[in-house]
């Protein structure tokens, strides 16, 4: 009698254990159990606009919750990582962004109101691309080399616009201005949406955008492109002259990611990383980068977070050697 006593004791005691560890991983597996709001710091159609959208509709059936984009422009994308820097760090408030605000924004921003490094945490590198310099009605030199040649003659006269002051974008047009030696005015959009909106208007001669921003107007012959800051011309463009071609060694890549608050918890962070690295490697989804001009940047927390840091070293002592400020 005491055996089966003891015997029922220890039974419920393991049912006990049990419902517990049950209860423990359903919770640790709970995430996310509501909608998912993705705040993009750029206009519809701009930036990191299109992959923040095309990552949205790919994660919502994985994580089984609506994912929402959320387009809060201005600041060169520091409103919209402010916003989600100071949201509740519970992993339903992500930021998709280049390196503009999480990078750049430090050096040029002297009373920004988040550190990016301290308040923010990579949760994946999404996608990357390089720039390309386009052209629309009001430039009269129909190529790269006779733009440079334009603007060597008279200085300050040409312009050109880019997605806002220390935009990823507008670091790379200052940086090859100043290996081309050339005087090119630079004026800062909310967006690269709205800059090309003025090239194809004939506002503005020239723009520096991400190939997502561009390619529908080329097919369409409202823009050229005159130049790529990859270090060779590209499969995907192959009429497009490399910018080091005229810049020997000039590259800058352009890349996005998606942060969370730094405080999130790391079970969510992962299954964050896991999904978009999930999404990243589904055919449909390499189908809609490619169409952005983008190629799938997947990493590992871990090492989506060392790509962060390297171009942290990299932007910030090149935007006070060339001497840019911000606001």
């Amino acid at each position: 009698m005491m055996f089966k006593r003891s015997a029922v004791a220890v039974l419920l005691a393991l049912s006990g254990v049990g419902t517990a560890l049950i209860s423990t991983t359903a919770g640790a597996q709970a995430f996310p159990v509501k909608p998912i709001r993705i705040v993009v710091g750029y206009p519809p159609g701009g930036g990191a606009d299109l992959p923040a959208r095309s990552l949205a509709a790919a994660i919502q059936p994985q994580l089984g919750q609506q994912v929402i984009v959320d387009n809060r422009p201005g600041g060169g994308g520091s409103l919209a990582a402010n916003a989600v820097a100071k949201s509740a760090p519970d992993g339903y408030t992500l930021l998709v962004t280049d390196a503009g605000p999480v990078v750049n924004a430090p050096a040029l921003v002297k009373d920004l109101p988040y550190d990016p490094a301290k308040e923010l945490v990579i949760a994946s590198t999404l996608a990357k691309t390089y720039y390309m310099v386009v052209a629309g009605p009001a430039l009269k030199s129909q190529t790269m080399k006779d733009m440079i040649a334009e603007a060597k003659a008279a200085p300050g006269k040409l312009a050109l616009g880019h997605s806002g002051i220390g935009s990823q974008h507008h670091l790379a047009w200052e940086y090859f201005k100043v290996r081309t030696g050339i005087d090119v005015q630079s004026v800062a959009y909310k967006g690269s949406s709205a800059s090309m909106t003025d090239v194809v208007g004939g506002q503005v001669p020239m723009a520096i955008v991400g190939p997502g921003a561009a390619v529908n107007l080329m097919r369409a012959g409202k823009v050229r492109a005159l130049g790529i800051s990859a270090p060779a011309r590209l499969p995907a463009f192959p009429d497009v002259p490399a910018l080091a071609e005229f810049a020997p060694g000039y590259t800058v890549l352009a890349w996005n990611g998606v942060w969370a608050p730094a405080a999130v918890p790391k079970s969510a962070l992962a299954r964050l990383n896991a999904e978009i690295n999930r999404a990243l490697g589904t055919p449909e989804m390499v189908r809609q980068l490619a169409e952005q001009g983008l190629e799938p940047l997947p990493n590992g927390v871990d090492e989506s977070a060392a790509f962060w840091r390297s171009e942290l070293a990299i932007w910030p002592d090149l935007i006070r050697r060339l001497g840019i400020t911000g606001n």
